[in-house]
C-alpha cells in the first residue's frame, strides 16, 4: 500500500497538472497585469466574503446578494475577468470534488 504522504504529493502534482489549475494560473497572470482588473476582482472577492459571512451568521443578506449579482454582470463583460471567474469556478469545483471523495472515504470514522 502506498504511503498516505506519497499519495498526497501525487494528488498535489495531479492538481497542478490539471487543465483547471493551468487555466486559473494563466487567467490570474492576465488579471495581475492590469491594475484596474486586479482591483475590481479584489472588490468582488471582498463583497463575496462579506455576503458569505453574513449568511453563515444567519443574517439577512439580500442587498449584498443583489450587489454581488450586479457586480458579477459588470465583471462578466470584461473578457479577462470573465475568463478568470470561469477558471476560478472550475478549479473550485475540482477541489470540492476532491474534498467530497476524501470525505466519502472517511465517512465511517466521523464522530
Amino acid at each position: 500500500m502506498q504511503n498516505v504522504y506519497d499519495a498526497a504529493y501525487a494528488l498535489a502534482s495531479a492538481i497542478k497538472n490539471s487543465e483547471e489549475y493551468k487555466r486559473l494560473v494563466e487567467a490570474k497572470k492576465r488579471i495581475e497585469a492590469n491594475p484596474k482588473n486586479k482591483e475590481m476582482l479584489k472588490d468582488f472577492h471582498q463583497k463575496q466574503l462579506n455576503y458569505q459571512t453574513k449568511q453563515m451568521m444567519g443574517e439577512k443578506a439580500d442587498e449584498e446578494l443583489k450587489q454581488l449579482q450586479n457586480l458579477y454582470r459588470v465583471l462578466s463583460i470584461n473578457m479577462d475577468l470573465s475568463e478568470y471567474l470561469q477558471a476560478e469556478y472550475s478549479f473550485s469545483t475540482l477541489i470540492a470534488d476532491m474534498y467530497k471523495i476524501i470525505g466519502d472515504a472517511l465517512e465511517g470514522v466521523k464522530i
